[in-house]
């Protein structure tokens, strides 16, 4: 009520911090007094006890354990508001959360709707037509110097190096010849002789070597038919 006599008055952000402030120091106070309850119930209970040993009297247990009931009947109740008195103060932080976001958006859709307003989509679309007709203008380019630089740097009797390689090869495996574009030397093609292989050879001996057993063993079996013969006429007795 204060702006009704020349007052400021007060936003809605700080009417919830004010709010909020007060909830809190209700909260507190609430802890506050329950501990003082608790502290008194736990003195009540030891004069109940100390009372009932010393000179039992059921009066004056009866009227200390009433004390007792109330004061847990206030603890109860304290709980409960302070329970409740959270509850607002989270509401309260919600609906702070929420006006936030609220701002935030506004805040952020004022800021696209500015932007959108001054972004030109005919000259974003040339924009991208020039930057792809400068990019292929960039591309063919370097692929000019490339193709340059590759006839620049490579090398003038390249085939001729080639032929020497190859001819180097082939002398070291027994060949010696003069490629067209090797370097200027005798020309001399180095023919291999042939070469026996030692291995045939001596399967050749070894076949010979059997030949010529098996044809004396059979000699030695099977003799000439015409000695068998004339052996048999010798022993034939002579005819009466």
């Amino acid at each position: 009520m204060s702006f009704l006599f020349g007052g400021k008055q007060k936003t809605p952000e700080e009417l919830l911090k004010e709010h909020k402030r007060s909830i809190d120091r209700s909260v507190r106070e609430m802890d506050r007094e329950v501990v003082k309850l608790q502290a008194q119930e736990k003195k009540l209970m030891i004069e109940i006890k100390k009372s009932m040993k010393e000179s039992p009297q059921l009066a004056v247990a009866q009227i200390k354990a009433k004390d007792v009931v109330r004061t847990r009947n206030m603890i109860s109740k304290f709980t409960i508001m302070k329970s409740h008195m959270q509850s607002i103060s989270l509401r309260l932080q919600t609906v702070k959360s929420t006006q936030a976001m609220q701002e935030a958006m506004k805040g952020a859709a004022k800021a696209m709707a500015r932007m959108n307003a001054q972004t030109d989509l005919q000259g974003l679309n040339k924009i991208l037509n020039d930057f792809q007709k400068e990019n292929d203008i960039m591309l063919t380019k370097q692929e000019q110097m490339d193709e340059g630089l590759d006839e620049m740097f490579a090398a003038d009797n390249e085939e001729g190096k080639i032929d020497d390689l190859v001819g180097q090869v082939l002398a070291e495996i027994g060949i010696e010849t003069q490629l067209p574009g090797a370097k200027a030397g005798p020309v001399r093609v180095a023919e291999a002789e042939p070469a026996k292989d030692a291995d045939v050879d001596d399967l050749d001996a070894r076949l010979a070597h059997l030949k010529n057993n098996a044809r004396g063993r059979h000699c030695r079996t099977n003799p000439p038919q015409l000695a068998n013969t004339s052996t048999a006429g010798s022993l034939r007795p002579p005819p009466n």
